[in-house]
């Protein structure tokens, strides 16, 4: 749990920078800092722990994808964003327990997250 809230806090902390040349370095630390505690066997640990508590992992995911959108002052832009991950995430998830347990592919179940088709005089 302390993981995913450093996670949220460094994710709100980027989000919120202004610079570009900041935001690029922001990002090269999280990236580099994750390959450097990848090398020192860290995520090794966490990757156990995650096994053993997977429940718990799994209820805490939500918690933090639901908090997410209010540690970003209200903005459209990032509720829209959250808003639509969401959505993905659920679509992602149902089509992996109709493929599942069906065993075949269905196209059918996408279609109707594309949205409504333009006419030609709404173009």
């Amino acid at each position: 749990m302390v993981v995913l809230a450093l996670v949220l806090v460094a994710a709100a902390y980027g989000l919120g920078l202004e610079d570009p040349g900041a935001f690029v370095a922001f990002g090269t630390f999280c990236g580099l800092a994750a390959w450097v505690l990848a090398r020192v066997g860290i995520m090794g640990w966490i990757s156990a722990a995650a096994a053993a508590n997977r429940s718990a992992l799994v209820l805490a995911s939500f918690v933090v994808a639901f908090v997410f959108p209010f540690t970003q002052n209200g903005s459209d832009a990032n509720m829209s964003i959250a808003a639509g991950v969401l959505i993905f995430a659920a679509t992602a998830m149902g089509l992996n327990i109709v493929v599942g347990l069906a065993g075949l592919l269905d196209l059918g179940y996408i279609a109707f997250l594309k949205g409504p088709v333009p006419s030609r005089q709404q173009r």
